[in-house]
């Protein structure tokens, strides 16, 4: 190890002598700078170079006019000398306060026959007067978005749609220019309920390196579209259960929601709440109302029509309440791991019929199970009986065939818990299955001492041999 620190020395030393420039009596000027663009306003000094020079160094303008030094006539762009160098070089800095667009140019710096020069450009950083704006239209109608950027050079405007993609001319979408006020202009055609969302105009400037953005909120008052996804659904229910049927829909102003029964092109309307049912109805533009049904005799193999209507226009969506199985619950629930955080099972259901997309439609009487439920809650010493009010439920999809293993997130570190295990299909869930003793999660400051323990050791080997 202490080898191979004193070769990198070594070869450090080495590399720096042999890269040092060697002496030379030959005269040479060159100019100083790591940029030669800048933005209005800024203060600049250019340094200019130079040895065994014949003459002054001396700066010139654009226009070939020679810069004085600093005085009451030149107190924006001047030079200021040094003392002639006994050794080394001379230097001699340009200096320009309070950069404008006018500055632009070639400026050359001269002694005796030698010159250089350097062509600087002066920019503006783009404004957009506002960063934000809240638009509103009807559908079918279209809209004008704004966008004026001004700034040298003239900034490259891009669009953005509400999914944050590059907008493109076409049917939907036209963007225009228009130089005089330098102002993009984005146009939405055939305005709908797909439109809402967030556009951004950007406007870059690649030469100064600089952008500025403007965001436009759009909303469009729309008929309600019901977002279910067929025009009538099959809901599958267990027998003597609680079933939530959801009735989604997006709409501008937001809708109401009014849930009825439906007999024989009758309709007769439910409250909110009654002796089998409650209604729970969000207030949101994209909103949603559950009605909780209790299933019996007399509520299943009927009809449950929800409409939803606001000043713009009104849908309806039916429900049909058939029988479902209910499922068969786990056959056997065991923790294969557990970290600090996290535990993680094997769920096997030796009796469960999973999904086969074989082109047959399922059964009611044998409905596929779609995923389980696990509820947790911690254990408390000296309670047998757990409470699980104070649970807390995660739902897991089977996304795959044979799909066994699921984890638990977010839990408390070096806790018992009591778990339990139920499968679930459409129609609802089975009976909890109760996984045998307390699952428990690590202690995560024993694992972090000892993953520090291992490093140093690792370290301590690596300075050793």
């Amino acid at each position: 190890m202490r080898r191979l620190l004193m070769v990198a020395i070594c070869c450090y030393v080495v590399c720096s002598v042999s890269s040092a420039p060697a002496e030379s009596d030959e005269p040479y000027l060159k100019i100083n700078t790591l940029k030669n663009t800048f933005n209005v306003g800024e203060k600049k000094a250019i340094y200019c170079e130079g040895q065994h020079v014949t003459g002054d160094l001396e700066w010139y303008d654009p226009s070939g006019a020679k810069i004085p030094p600093r005085s009451t006539k030149a107190k924006r762009i001047y030079v200021e000398p040094r003392g002639a160098a006994t050794e080394g070089p001379t230097f001699l800095p340009l200096m320009i306060q309070n950069l404008v667009l006018a500055d632009s140019g070639t400026y050359i710096c001269k002694a005796g026959d030698l010159s250089g020069n350097i062509t600087i450009f002066v920019g503006e950083k783009v404004v957009i007067k506002e960063s934000e704006e809240d638009l509103v239209e009807e559908e079918g109608h279209h809209i004008d978005l704004s966008c004026q950027a001004k700034g040298t050079p003239v900034p490259d405007v891009q669009w953005y749609d509400k999914d944050s993609q590059p907008i493109v001319n076409n049917a939907k979408y036209r963007i225009t220019y228009k130089p005089r006020s330098s102002t993009s202009v984005l146009r939405i055609n055939d305005l709908s309920h797909m439109d809402p969302g967030t556009y951004k105009c950007k406007a870059t400037q690649e030469k100064i390196s600089h952008f500025a953005e403007k965001f436009f909120h759009l909303s469009v008052r729309h008929k309600p579209v019901i977002i279910n996804e067929y025009s009538e659904s099959e809901v599958y229910a267990i027998l003597d259960e609680w079933k939530n049927i959801t009735c989604k829909a997006i709409a501008y102003p937001a809708p109401t929601f009014t849930w009825s029964k439906h007999d024989d092109n009758y309709d007769e309307e439910m409250r909110s709440d009654g002796t089998d049912h409650k209604i729970t109805t969000s207030k949101e533009t994209d909103g949603n109302s559950v009605l909780t049904l209790h299933i019996t005799n007399d509520t299943l193999e009927k009809q449950y029509k929800c409409t939803v209507e606001n000043p713009k226009g009104r849908q309806n969506f039916m429900f049909h309440v058939s029988l479902g199985n209910k499922p068969d619950p786990p056959s056997d629930v065991v923790m294969s791991s557990a970290t600090a955080n996290n535990i993680t099972f094997e769920v096997s259901c030796e009796n469960c019929t999973f999904y086969k997309d074989d082109g047959i439609a399922p059964k009611p009487e044998n409905l596929p199970v779609l995923g389980y439920v696990f509820e947790v809650v911690p254990h408390m010493e000296g309670f047998a009986v757990p409470y699980w009010l104070n649970g807390t439920q995660y739902t897991f999809d089977i996304t795959y065939d044979n799909e066994t293993t699921f984890t638990i997130g977010k839990l408390e570190m070096s806790t018992e818990y009591h778990v339990r295990v139920a499968t679930r299909n459409i129609a609802g869930q089975s009976d909890w299955f109760d996984v045998v003793g307390f699952p428990k999660t690590t202690d995560g400051a024993a694992t972090l001492t000892k993953s520090i323990g291992l490093l140093i050791f690792a370290l301590y080997v690596s300075l050793r041999y």
